[in-house]
């Protein structure tokens, strides 16, 4: 019993040193920052985005740090929900440092919205795929999943806008009609209502 209750603590003591020893890869996440200003067509408007390196499930065991990256915001314009092409209003890439765990970076850029339509805003971390992370699904920032949806809000969506939903970060609504003004999420994803002067 002596040589067993030996030999356990023997093999505890080599578990434990193995996790203060082991090092796991960084993992970048991005998120676009919510907007405290409402955005007016026409006007420009500061949107900013933070890339993190997060530090969670790991183990005890040390992040590594993630190498300089590039990380990147876009405006997808649909003229509606049914258009089938949309196209890119927006778009820029950021030069981000290298990131110890749990240290981030954020970047603003300044967008003038210039039409009536749909925009659809998305960030993501590590565009390039320079960096060998833990998980190298979760770099876009889709909002979070919620079911709660019972109604369509855009139920003659073509499959590009479809498309450019489900990896958008947040809608911009921009019509002078809106009879939408009192949502202000779906599917997860912040929703904003432009106003025009």
């Amino acid at each position: 019993m002596k040589k067993v209750f030996l030999l356990l603590i023997f093999v505890n003591i080599l578990w434990l040193q193995s996790c203060e020893d082991c090092q796991v890869n960084p993992d970048l996440i991005s998120q676009l920052a919510a907007q405290t200003v409402q955005p007016i067509v026409g006007e420009p408007i500061d949107w900013e985005y933070v890339i993190e390196s997060v530090d969670n499930n790991t183990q005890d065991c040390k992040v590594g740090n993630a190498l300089a990256s590039i990380g990147g915001i876009i405006f997808d314009f649909f003229t509606d929900e049914s258009d089938g092409t949309g196209n890119i209003t927006y778009s820029a890439m950021d030069n981000i440092p290298e990131l110890g765990s749990g240290d981030s970076e954020r970047s603003f850029h300044n967008v003038v919205l210039d039409s009536m339509g749909i925009y659809m805003i998305g960030v993501s971390a590590d565009i390039t795929n320079v960096v060998e992370e833990r998980n190298e699904s979760n770099n876009d920032d889709i909002g979070t999943e919620d079911t709660r949806a019972v109604y369509d809000l855009f139920p003659n969506a073509s499959l590009e806008f479809e498309e450019k939903f489900k990896k958008a970060s947040a809608i911009i609504i921009a019509k002078r009609d809106n009879n939408l003004t009192h949502i202000s999420s779906y599917k997860g994803k912040p929703i904003y209502h432009a106003i025009f002067k």
